[in-house]
């Protein structure tokens, strides 16, 4: 089996892109394998909105400050 790294951004290097439904946007932190079978990512909603459901996509969320 092949070992791919993580692709780690630094803070200089991401980039928000906004969100499907257009309610707030996204920064990758981290993605692994790149290309992202998984990752983290900082997200900056305007407000509380609601998460969309992916389906196929599992989620876990917390706070920054």
């Amino acid at each position: 089996m092949e070992f791919s790294p993580p692709l780690l951004r630094p803070a200089a290097q991401r980039a928000a892109t906004p969100w499907k439904n257009g309610g707030g946007s996204t920064s990758e932190v981290i993605a692994w394998p790149p290309g992202a079978d998984m990752e983290s990512a900082i997200a900056s909603p305007p407000s509380d909105p609601p998460l969309p459901a992916y389906p196929g996509t599992s989620r876990d969320a917390g706070l920054t400050r």
